[in-house]
């Protein structure tokens, strides 16, 4: 699966995600730092791609087709976030592979 990665998350989370066997980008990589979450929304959508926010505005504007891990309670140190995203992940993955368009995820304790 292909996740394409909001800029208020850690890069952390892309090297996660590709030691999983996925596709994954930070939007920092696609030069998109500081772009709209429309533009971001494009990219995802022409790549095929998940976007993984904790931005609930994706959710607002996805369009049919779009797909969003949408992380909840993500508001934690770095040293938190991978952890809890990990513990998240199991349910997140199995929603993502059956076709749910917009998954919420907690991150929190």
């Amino acid at each position: 699966m292909k996740f394409i990665i909001d800029e208020q998350l850690p890069t952390a989370l892309v090297a996660w995600l590709v030691e999983q066997g996925h596709e994954a980008v930070h939007v920092d990589e696609l030069g998109l730092r500081s772009s709209s979450d429309r533009a971001i929304r494009d990219a995802a959508a022409e790549s095929g791609a998940v976007v993984v926010t904790k931005d609930g505005d994706f959710v607002q504007i996805r369009r049919a087709g779009d797909r969003v891990l949408w992380l909840r309670g993500a508001n934690l140190r770095r040293a938190l976030f991978l952890p809890r995203f990990i513990e998240a992940w199991p349910k997140a993955i199995q929603a993502l592979e059956g076709g749910k368009p917009v998954v919420e995820a907690s991150l929190r304790a």
